[in-house]
């Protein structure tokens, strides 16, 4: 019998309306968004089928409580301030071009392994003879990192990192970050992914993304190099220019398969940038670098990491390396600062401030920062 037989239909109305309100109390909410990221209308550019999760790739079960797409079915993820007026929606607040990320050639490699990119910069703002000639920013850039220049191809890497909220100096453009890179060897190309901490985007460690075609040299420009401009996937987990946790350790992931780019944090892939931004000529990396990055035009002056010197106990953490297999179908479990024929000591820091260290005995887990 309906239930209007035994209740006044305003009595019905407002029980349905409390029913209505506690459903809406204990469900999920599509608008317990981060700060700053909104949904809006997906595309049939964000309905794409990304390569498979990690865990999949590690032969692992599913996580038992995996994190949960940022918005509903339908629709993408996107944060402001974002790189450049085109990104920008128009409501959206637009932030200045801020410096790239740029990365220094390493020194040639033997046996299939890389020099960091703190060996090539001089420190204390020199400049090496790769920069001046191939017009690399002359600031002064200063690293400490690990990774791989090999003569094989390979199709990504991933890393985690653990993310600081580092003090940085005032001095326009300043930035300091953690990030890995996929590259050929000129670093004419690249497709960069980490957290920053870099007032043009916001206060403390934010989600990046950089795409690189031409050495940096259109940063910023319509249709040039540009940061947080990728077209992010439906059921992403994390968007371009998010604020995230202090002192947690994220799985940063890139690689290439399916004529893309894919980018991801954890096990799960967030975005994707066409082989066409590339000319179709970037599909593969020889330079698979993990590393911290400070840009301060009045010298080693900011925090890398959280201040602490990557020697000394305290300092944050990079770990869990990963090279990616064509087509980002599978994964090849390396180390941190050896090869796969010797042992080698972890490689220092030209500037003192700043290093890596405290590697683990399998180097699959070391530490990065300073000042």
């Amino acid at each position: 019998m309906a239930i209007q037989t035994f209740l006044p239909r305003r009595v019905l109305v407002a029980l349905l309306a409390l029913i209505a309100v506690g459903i809406t109390a204990y469900a999920p909410s599509a608008l317990a968004l981060p700060p700053g990221v909104h949904c809006v209308a997906a595309t049939p550019a964000n309905e794409v089928t990304p390569p498979p999760p990690m865990w999949q790739l590690k032969h692992e079960p599913p996580p038992a409580n995996p994190p949960q797409p940022l918005c509903p079915t339908g629709s993408v993820p996107a944060a402001i301030p974002l790189a450049h007026p085109t990104d920008s929606p128009p409501s959206a607040p637009v932030a200045a071009k801020p410096k790239p990320h740029s990365l220094a050639r390493p020194k040639p490699a033997s046996e299939g392994f890389g020099e960091p990119a703190s060996e090539t910069t001089g420190g204390l703002g020199e400049v090496s003879p790769f920069v001046e000639k191939t017009g690399y920013p002359t600031a002064p850039f200063y690293y400490a990192g690990d990774g791989y220049h090999t003569p094989e191809k390979w199709y990504g890497i991933s890393a985690g990192i653990q993310t600081g909220n580092p003090k940085i100096s005032s001095a326009a453009g300043t930035h300091s970050l953690g990030q890995i890179a996929s590259a050929t060897p000129n670093v004419e190309y690249t497709v960069e992914m980490g957290w920053h901490r870099d007032e043009a985007f916001g206060s403390g460690p934010r989600l990046f993304i950089y795409i690189n075609k031409d050495h940096y040299k259109s940063n910023g420009e319509p249709g040039g190099d540009c940061y947080n401009c990728v077209t992010p996937i439906v059921g992403a987990t994390y968007t371009q220019n998010q604020e995230l946790a202090v002192g947690k350790t994220y799985q940063f992931s890139t690689a290439y398969g399916q004529g893309k780019w894919w980018f991801g944090v954890g096990s799960n892939w967030i975005a994707y940038e066409p082989e066409s931004f590339w000319s179709n000529k970037f599909t593969s990396a020889t330079w698979l670098p993990m590393w911290g990055e400070v840009y301060d035009t009045t010298g080693p002056t900011s925090q890398m990491g959280n201040g602490i010197i990557g020697t000394t106990t305290g300092s944050l953490v990079m770990n869990n390396p990963y090279l990616y297999f064509e087509g980002g179908n599978s994964l090849f479990t390396t180390a941190g600062h050896r090869n796969w024929k010797t042992t080698e000591n972890p490689y220092p820091s030209d500037v003192p401030g700043y290093s890596v260290g405290l590697y683990s005995t399998n180097a699959r887990e070391w530490h990065y920062g300073g000042e």
